[in-house]
């Protein structure tokens, strides 16, 4: 199987919404840090505008790409500046304008007709409110 190169696998740029969403298959599963599981592609796409509103001139840059079969693993680097609130577990958290860098790792598992069924984010927390100033 082909793995199409969309959604996470491409970098996205500041301005233009991701197209992740729309390679989420209907029932897809998200695993991320801070949230636990996101299910189904419209809650996915919920969660992924709360990021770009958080960090809307934000790019992704995928680095190292290893694909097997149906399942990809992909080191990628966030980069953007926090002009928007945060939706956090304790809470909405109000910009910090602070600029953030995060390197991080994500394994997806994809269905035979090229959507995401499953993907787990992989990221340091701690950096994360570190170098956005959160205690």
């Amino acid at each position: 199987m082909r793995i199409p190169r969309r959604g996470c696998l491409e970098r996205v740029d500041p301005g233009r919404p991701g197209p992740s969403e729309a390679a989420y298959a209907p029932g897809a599963v998200l695993v991320v840090p801070m949230r636990g599981e996101v299910r189904g592609s419209e809650a996915i796409r919920r969660y992924e505008d709360g990021i770009r509103s958080a960090f809307p001139q934000a790019t992704l840059r995928l680095s190292c790409l290893i694909a097997r079969g149906r399942s990809v693993a992909v080191e990628w680097e966030y980069s953007g500046t926090n002009t928007g609130p945060m939706v956090m577990p304790g809470g909405v958290v109000a910009p910090t304008y602070r600029r953030l860098t995060l390197r991080g790792a994500s394994f997806l598992r994809y269905t035979a007709r090229g959507l995401i069924a499953e993907e787990r984010r992989y990221y340091d927390v701690g950096d994360v409110l570190e170098q956005l100033g959160i205690s």
